[in-house]
């Protein structure tokens, strides 16, 4: 008996919620329009792809099938669930959507809506493996005081340079083999030696000793080669130069020459020589005496050629040397010719890092703070890891900053930095080449967008896009006006309970509904489920006691009622306890057939 009483409750409750409990997705009731978004995969199985389909942009706009902000669309897998997506930026560009799995050579279909009012608040950006670029600002100095915060769908699979966020030399978060970590990058200025390799454009001092061309002579560190002359005027060596492999900011090049006269009291005199991009620039004079060689050098922290910072490309492609001369009736020598690059070398090991282990590819919201005390690292609000700064703090360099590059995440939906408090840079997505900084500071990021599918095997069209429902024309006589009636129909109000609910009468409800509102429950969800489970609890305690199937049955049924009437269709529908009845009403008939 316990198990009929069971299974009559069961079967009661799981019917009541299938008919009874809404769906909570984005309301696609008012859409005007419907279409097929037909996903194929020609191969393996395969879960989280960002698949793109062709759909003409600016023909929904044109037609008014859509606003111009596209806000009246929705893209919606077949249970109803909301699908993340991203409108074409350009009239060619595709619409790129989120395919959460799909089967070995499977097609899907999820629906496309549009027309009627706004169904979005906003979209999501999905980037191609570039991600997007913030040029470099004083306001986004991070120091040592900042918060970073972004709402991403990480996809935190393996892959070189998957950076959520990257300062070069300065700081960076990233994916590393299923965990997500931050680090404050450390930097120590470093010297690199380049010296002449070869001929240069000119090779007008008069002579050499101890080598068999002029940049051999000068190119090595001995004293024992060198060119000469004892031309009054100055005569001119250029010599190209070893190439860099280095990177980090340049922060100054200093071209060393070593010089000396072979007569007392009389002098050797040289200017040190770029040339760069065709351009010569020819730095101050400087002297040397009789007794020895000995170094002379000259310090550039920003190019001649620029007056900016030096860039690695100028290095690699300019040429080196010095011009010289003679004082009297003697000999000039000149026995080296080389540059120093100083540069911010990023070492192997970060000054200070946090890690937040073994997170799940999915959406989730990824915080980095650091408060001038310790970094931290969170995931949904929970922390995962935390250390001290020990003095580390994010170096002022002059790298833009890139975001979301190499697939680290398949979609964002917006992007903050806090400096000492301040929120100084918001992006979220806009169609548009430039997303613009939502806060005062004009931090704007160039974005890239995804073209392609991230599975190739994975594709979609376009398909039946068509009125959800006809327009119809009615007329009456001959004086009557035939009017149009068209748009889709609208739920009832009542059908699932009246809007902004009816439970506030009920001894307690204020308090639980502000709980279901704080924890983003549905309060129809919660109230519906709690009278059925109700019913269900009573039907099996009165059975208990009375050992008939007929009591429990009033017993709940009357529960039901009492709460459909409590307000016509709050805190549940009134419908829904005549399809109780008859559920009732035949599971007894049933136990009395065939003895359940």
């Amino acid at each position: 008996m316990v198990k009929r009483i069971l299974r009559f409750s069961l079967i009661a409750l799981v019917w009541l919620l299938i008919v009874a409990t809404p769906a909570y997705a984005v309301s696609v009731t008012n859409a005007l329009y419907i279409a097929d978004l037909v996903v194929v995969n020609a191969g393996d199985a395969t879960t989280n792809v960002s698949t793109v389909c062709d759909i003409n942009t600016q023909s929904l706009i044109d037609g008014k099938y859509a606003t111009e902000d596209l806000l009246n669309t929705a893209i919606q897998a077949p249970g109803g669930t909301d699908i993340a997506y991203m409108p074409g930026v350009g009239d060619s560009d595709p619409w790129v959507f989120f395919v959460p799995s799909i089967g070995t050579s499977e097609s899907k279909s999820y629906m496309f809506f549009a027309g009627g009012p706004a169904m979005q608040e906003g979209f999501m950006y999905f980037p191609d493996s570039g991600g997007m670029v913030t040029d470099d600002d004083a306001s986004l100095e991070l120091g040592n005081n900042f918060q970073i915060e972004q709402s991403v769908y990480v996809d935190t699979s393996a892959g070189a340079d998957k950076d959520l966020v990257l300062k070069a030399g300065a700081f960076k978060l990233y994916i590393s083999e299923g965990d997500i970590q931050a680090s404050i990058l450390s930097i120590t200025p470093t010297d690199e030696t380049l010296r002449p390799d070869g001929a240069g454009d000119e090779t007008n001092i008069t002579s050499v000793i101890g080598a068999a061309t002029h940049w051999e002579a000068v190119s090595d560190e001995s004293d024992a080669s060198y060119v000469y002359t004892t031309s009054a005027g100055y005569l001119r060596d250029l010599y190209t130069c070893e190439d860099s492999s280095s990177a980090g900011d340049i922060n100054s090049v200093t071209i060393f020459f070593r010089i000396r006269s072979s007569l007392q009291p009389y002098a050797a005199y040289g200017q040190p020589v770029f040339k760069i991009g065709g351009n010569i620039y020819t730095g101050t004079e400087q002297h040397q005496g009789y007794s020895y060689f000995d170094d002379k050098s000259q310090v550039y922290s920003t190019s001649p050629a620029t007056g900016m910072a030096w860039a690695w490309s100028e290095i690699n492609g300019m040429q080196i040397g010095l011009n010289l001369r003679a004082d009297g009736s003697h000999t000039a020598y000149c026995s080296e010719v080389w540059i120093d690059v100083n540069y911010d070398k990023e070492d192997e090991e970060p000054a200070v890092a946090v890690t937040a282990e073994d997170i799940s590819g999915g959406e989730h919201i990824v915080k980095v703070p650091a408060d001038g005390t310790d970094l931290k690292i969170y995931v949904d609000d929970e922390l995962k890891d935390s250390a001290a700064l020990g003095g580390a703090s994010v170096i002022d360099n002059t790298n833009d900053w890139s975001f979301l590059t190499n697939g680290s995440a398949l979609y964002m939906e917006y992007h903050k930095i806090w400096v000492g408090g301040t929120l100084v840079q918001h992006i979220v997505y806009e169609r548009d080449t430039t997303f613009d900084d939502l806060t005062e500071y004009n931090n704007d990021a160039t974005p890239t967008f995804r073209t392609t599918s991230s599975d190739s095997d994975v594709s979609a069209t376009f398909q039946n896009f068509s009125p959800i429902s006809e327009n119809e024309c009615t007329a009456g006589g001959a004086e009557e006006t035939p009017e149009l009636l068209g748009g889709a129909a609208e739920m009832p109000k009542e059908f699932y309970g009246a809007e902004g609910g009816g439970t506030g009468h009920l001894p307690g409800a204020g308090l639980i509904n502000s709980m279901l509102d704080a924890g983003g429950i549905p309060q129809d969800l919660f109230w519906i489920m709690s009278v059925y489970g109700l019913a269900a609890v009573a039907a099996l305690v009165s059975f208990r006691f009375l050992k008939s199937m007929l009591w429990p049955a009033l017993i709940s049924g009357m529960i039901i009622l009492v709460f459909a009437l409590i307000t016509w269709g709050n805190p549940i529908p009134l419908w829904s306890f005549f399809i109780y009845a008859v559920i009732a009403a035949g599971l007894l008939v049933s136990e009395r057939v065939f003895g359940w």
